[in-house]
């Protein structure tokens, strides 16, 4: 069975912390920037900041964000998702579930992205 290392899967994990520059808080899932940015966006946050790729949970590598502490929201529903983004190239980097809102701010967002 082929495998990947872990130099190779760092590189791919390290895009987050190289590009990206926004968090949405999403009505659901977005697949894709405009989608995230616009269509399904409930509030954004522009301070992101990512730790090294460590050893995944049970196989893997990840990579862990800081606790969001200073977003607004800008919308009204349901957060149920949130979706990381590069603003210049328009671009998805990743996106998922588990978020946490408190008076009318992001307060905290858990991440953990495994590949």
């Amino acid at each position: 069975m082929a495998s990947i290392s872990d130099y190779v899967l760092d590189a791919a994990l390290a895009k987050l912390d190289t590009e990206a520059d926004r968090i949405d808080i999403t009505s659901q899932e977005a697949t894709t920037y405009a989608g995230a940015t616009s269509t399904y966006t409930l509030g954004n946050s522009t301070s992101l900041a990512f730790g090294a790729p460590e050893n995944g949970d049970t196989s893997g590598r990840k990579v862990r964000a800081g606790a969001i502490t200073d977003g607004s929201v800008t919308g009204t529903g349901t957060a149920t998702h949130f979706a990381i983004v590069d603003v210049s190239a328009t671009r998805l980097l990743s996106h998922g579930g588990s978020i946490h809102i408190s008076k009318r701010n992001i307060r905290q967002l858990i991440y953990d992205c495994s590949i």
